[in-house]
Formats: C-alpha cells, sequence, structure tokens
C-alpha cells in the first residue's frame, strides 16, 4: 500500500469493521476531498472487539503507544508506509461508549468522553465496502474535546470550524456537542 487511500481501502475490508474517525472521517462526512498529506489514520472500535481486529490485521505490527489510568491500554498504534495507524478503544456503557483521551495541554492529565449511542451505527449511504466511519455527532464531540484540550489557538480555531460544520450539515444539537467530559488523573 502507498498512499492513505489505498490503506484506507484495505482497511475497509476488515472484518469485524474499524471505523474512521479524525481527519479522514471530516473530510468523508463533510464532502471534502480527502487528504493524503496527513500524519495519521484514526480509527475507533468497541473495546472488546480488540483481540479480533488484531487478528484480522496481521500485516500490522500493534504496539500499545498510549496506556491511560490504571495503565489500560487506551490506543495501538502501527507505522504503515509513513503514516501511523492509530486504533483507539472505546469502552461500552449502557447508553453509548466511553473514550479516554489525554489533553493535549497537559499529557498527565486524561479526560472521559461519553459518545453517543449510533457512534458505530453511521450509514453513509454510499458504497457499503469502503470503511466506515464514526457518526457525525461522535465526530463533532471528538473535535469540541479536542478544541477544549488544544493549547495551540491555531489548532483551536481549526476544531470549532470543523465542529460547526458538522453540526450545521447533519442539524446536530449544538449543546449536545458541548462533550461532557470526565476528568481524570
Amino acid at each position: 500500500m502507498n498512499s492513505p487511500s489505498e490503506l484506507l481501502r484495505w482497511l475497509g475490508q476488515v472484518k469485524p469493521p474499524v471505523y474512521l474517525m479524525g481527519g479522514f472521517a471530516e473530510d468523508i462526512v463533510l464532502g471534502d476531498a480527502p487528504r493524503d498529506d496527513r500524519g495519521d489514520i484514526d480509527l475507533l472500535i468497541p473495546a472488546e472487539d480488540w483481540p479480533q481486529v488484531r487478528a484480522a490485521l496481521p500485516g500490522l505490527a500493534f504496539e500499545c503507544r498510549l496506556r491511560g489510568p490504571g495503565d489500560e491500554p487506551l490506543v495501538y498504534v502501527a507505522p504503515q508506509d509513513g503514516i501511523d495507524v492509530e486504533l483507539w478503544l472505546a469502552r461500552p456503557l449502557a447508553d453509548g461508549y466511553e473514550l479516554v483521551l489525554p489533553v493535549e495541554a497537559d499529557a498527565a492529565r486524561f479526560a472521559s468522553l461519553r459518545l453517543p449511542e449510533d457512534t458505530f451505527t453511521f450509514d453513509r449511504g454510499d458504497d457499503t465496502r469502503r470503511l466506515p466511519t464514526v457518526s457525525p455527532a461522535a465526530l463533532a464531540l471528538l473535535r469540541a474535546t479536542s478544541a477544549r484540550s488544544r493549547g495551540d489557538a491555531t489548532k483551536r480555531t481549526r476544531d470549532l470550524e470543523v465542529m460547526r460544520r458538522l453540526v450545521e450539515k447533519f442539524g446536530l444539537d449544538e449543546d449536545a456537542v458541548e462533550p461532557p467530559l470526565i476528568w481524570l488523573e
């Protein structure tokens, strides 16, 4: 695989599915041309799918890159042709999913973000052989969380602009994208 686009097509064949989040997912759901100049491909899966997903991706050498409170694995990373494939684990809750994220401005702190129940059920209505994305509501929550934790004003402004576009295009409730964060130590 020589390009991120080829890698994305390959990842779209994985069973159980992996779900695209982050910049590539935003490009796709907002109708922008996906940029091949990104440094990573962000994926999200229900944590219980990790053993099956790892077995389905024997060509990727995943290593735990980040551990959270209690030494719990949060993200696995596999470098592939100059781009990092980051696979984040979401824990199921009664009414959605929990994603534990590092706080960019303070790497020693973590935040628990509650993602909506529809995180893994978004139907883009296009070719079902393509890599699925997390729902627009989950993408907006992730961008809002990023904006709240960024130390860099330029990146924060960009995060808020992407969040605004997601809210407008998908008619999301602006109050619902105010991330209900729980700060963890």
